[in-house]
């Protein structure tokens, strides 16, 4: 396969693959759910949910947002989260299925909260430059603290 053959150029190998897809693939690429809903971690057993691995299978999924992400907004606690081991086998995990059960076997683009710094358990939450200047807000140096 061209796309694959990496003694290709970059534009030869791009133009074939394109050339492969179907729209449903290419729409695929545009996906990006949310990273956390994609696995359940089961007291340490972590496996791949359902509804992920159809839509890898259906067309595709271009990124994950948050993967690894932890806070309340995800639900995702120190009880059902994941270690920053975890993370990183859970990351290994999704893009090992992606890149076996996708018709053309392209790996998913994995993204996460960093802005202010890693929003995982075992992360650093670094300060953001506009809580210093406002009285009152929540800052974060790893644990929150309130002002």
């Amino acid at each position: 396969m061209t796309y694959k053959d990496q003694s290709k150029s970059v534009e030869e190998r791009v133009q074939h693959l394109l050339s492969l897809m179907t729209t449903e693939e290419k729409v695929g690429q545009l996906t990006q759910p949310f990273g956390w809903q994609t696995y359940t971690n089961d007291q340490g057993n972590i496996t791949l949910n359902e509804s992920f691995k159809q839509q890898v299978e259906n067309g595709g999924i271009g990124s994950l947002y948050g993967a690894l992400r932890a806070d309340p907004w995800t639900g995702v606690t120190l009880e059902n989260g994941l270690s920053a081991r975890e993370g990183a086998e859970v990351v290994n995990l999704i893009q090992r299925y992606a890149v076996e059960h996708s018709r053309l076997g392209i790996p998913i683009l994995i993204g996460e909260e960093c802005s202010h710094g890693h929003m995982a358990i075992d992360g650093t939450v670094y300060p953001v430059p506009l809580y210093w200047g406002a009285p009152g807000m929540w800052i974060c140096t790893g644990r929150c603290a309130r002002q």
